[in-house]
């Protein structure tokens, strides 16, 4: 998670998202005390799939589900599943770079 400016700790949030829900991953975000900035990346890495407003999970989040309904449509899972990560990889690579804090900028920093 490093190469998107987010500590270790932040794979559980996307491995939580991924296989349960955005709402357990939101509240492993919570108990993490990421700054305002982090909290972005996260939330673009969240929701990038349904909305292309919040990047990683929102194109990995329920990929379970979404792969069983693929195979069943007869498409090749390891494709699916592999797209999907690097996808997420990129975007969530892309958006860190572009958010990346200025110098002089005004940060907000956890309690």
């Amino acid at each position: 998670m490093r190469f998107v400016g987010l500590p270790g700790e932040a794979a559980l949030a996307v491995v939580t998202g991924m296989l349960f829900n955005f709402y357990a991953a939101l509240g492993i975000i919570l108990a993490l005390g990421l700054s305002a900035w982090q909290i972005t990346i996260m939330a673009v890495i969240l929701s990038c799939c349904h909305e292309l407003v919040l990047v990683f999970l929102g194109i990995c989040h329920s990929i379970i589900e979404d792969t069983v309904v693929f195979i069943a449509l007869g498409a090749n899972w390891w494709v699916l599943i592999g797209a999907r990560f690097l996808i997420a990889a990129f975007a969530a690579f892309t958006v860190s770079f572009l958010m990346r804090p200025m110098p002089g900028a005004v940060t907000i920093k956890p309690k």
